[in-house]
């Protein structure tokens, strides 16, 4: 009876691994120093400071460090901040993109542990981090007060509204604009402020930012499960690279935009689309749709996947079906909310931001045309941004021709990325680094040459965007 001899590891792969697994330990251990030490420096912000490119939120700042008992905490000048700022972000992206080439390149880390550490790390930013470098979570606050708290529509009434209520989030608010957002986050930033209506204005705001963890952690979760569809093998690297990236960190949890929700309801109508539950997936995107109306660009080309090889018949009812789940969402949102047109002004001033008072003049002109040819006046407004953005409208039909023409699996997800990339740069007015909330994650489901080229371009881009907040000037 002959036993077999166990095959011996070679000496360069063991240690192969274990330098993949020191790298891995090394780059999330700085990730975790770095952002301590980076939330920690937000307190120390210098007095009459503000950020050259982005703007900041030191009242919020304020308001944290009064929550957190951080009185004796000191400050610091404005070049001393800005290069311990600057440093940090070297610091935490060293670290994540040693962790990430250390999982790629065989290093292991087990599932439980991982989810263990993302949902830690994500929640304790909500948390701690101060809301220093945006104040779009305090109108989301001050929006779900105009409707919780005094029963009014937030789609036409103002948050200087709330000044002459003398409502302590008034003090916070830096732009005086009905919201801009769709329905779902509406219901959203109205549902905290109610179930929290006697606990005060920072309970609210840690609710918030809480909320956006969570969008971090669900990412980060439908990421795995995409990742195991599209890229066998690397559903943890997928995992890692999504719930820890720094980008996702600084600007979901830890500023609380609401972008970071958008993108995870994607990314779960994703995981359902590629494991064949197409209700839950159309479902799903709806509630994407509802916070923000660019995701609905996604809708066609998931139906141009799903419908290859079907009858027509089959095909045309599908697609139905899929429209009329994505809407209902916002449709059920909406309810009490909306007012014909005019719910849309709003929306119609933000693609106004931004622009040159010669093309404002030339819009208005057109918008006149239009009225003086029987068209409503909010309907006009609308029908001269579409035209006004026409070449968007442009690269989509693009795009779905080149789905057309070249069907792969998951083809759409290149789409996405390459379009919402184009509205960031080309529609937005300023390209804010949370935009690249919209690609990024999308980015980090392929581990081919394409979607590495992405995330490393989307590195480099975050990194640049980001270090904005560290050009600082006084006031």
């Amino acid at each position: 009876m002959s036993t077999s001899a166990a095959v011996p590891i070679p000496k360069a792969q063991i240690k192969a691994d274990t330098d993949a697994r020191t790298g891995l330990c090394l780059g999330i251990g700085m990730l975790v120093v770095a952002s301590v030490l980076l939330i920690l420096v937000q307190y120390a912000l210098p007095p009459n400071a503000h950020a050259h490119y982005w703007g900041l939120n030191p009242e919020g700042m304020q308001q944290f460090r009064a929550h957190w008992g951080l009185y004796r905490l000191p400050t610091l000048s404005m070049d001393h901040y800005s290069v311990a700022f600057r440093l940090l972000l070297v610091l935490l992206w060293s670290g994540y993109a040693l962790a990430v080439l250390s999982m790629m390149q065989g290093a292991v880390l087990k599932t439980k542990s991982l989810s263990t550490l993302i949902t830690v790390t994500s929640l304790l930013t909500a948390l701690l981090a101060p809301p220093l470098l945006s104040h779009d979570v305090y109108a989301y606050a001050a929006h779900g007060r105009l409707s919780a708290l005094y029963g009014l529509n937030p789609y036409f009434h103002l948050p200087s509204y709330l000044a002459q209520m003398h409502n302590p989030v008034a003090a916070y608010v830096t732009w005086n604009w009905p919201t801009v957002y769709g329905p779902v986050w509406t219901r959203v930033e109205t549902g905290v402020v109610f179930v929290l209506r006697g606990q005060g204005l920072w309970a609210q705001v840690i609710a918030l930012k809480v909320v956006e963890a969570g969008a971090l952690i669900g990412a980060a979760f439908a990421g795995r499960r995409i990742a195991a569809k599209l890229s066998p093998g690397r559903e943890n690297l997928a995992f890692l690279a999504i719930g820890l990236n720094p980008l996702l960190l600084l600007e979901g949890p830890g500023s609380g935009h609401n972008d970071l929700l958008m993108i995870c309801l994607l990314l779960v109508g994703t995981m359902f689309f590629v494991e064949k539950k197409y209700v839950w997936a159309a479902l799903f995107l709806g509630g994407s749709v509802g916070i923000k109306l660019i995701t609905l660009a996604v809708l066609p080309w998931a139906w141009l996947e799903w419908s290859r090889g079907r009858p027509w018949r089959q095909r045309i009812a599908g697609g139905v079906t899929a429209f009329l789940l994505t809407l209902l969402p916002t449709i059920i949102c909406y309810v009490g909310l909306w007012h014909g047109g005019a719910t849309l002004a709003s929306l119609h001033a933000r693609t106004q931001y931004n622009l040159s008072a010669a093309t404002l003049q030339e819009n208005a002109q057109a918008a006149i045309w239009l009225q003086l040819h029987g068209v409503k006046t909010a309907a006009s407004g609308f029908l001269v941004a579409l035209f006004q953005n026409r070449w968007i409208f442009g690269a989509f039909a693009s795009l779905t021709l080149w789905l057309v023409l070249r069907p792969r699996p998951g083809q759409w997800h290149s789409a996405w990325i390459i379009f919402s990339a184009l509205l960031m740069f080309g529609a937005m007015g300023l390209p804010f680094p949370w935009y690249i909330c919209w690609f990024w994650p999308v980015c980090l489901l392929r581990w081919d040459k394409f979607g590495m080229g992405l995330s490393a371009a989307c590195f480099g881009l975050s990194l640049l965007w980001v270090s904005g907040y560290a050009v600082m000037s006084g006031y």
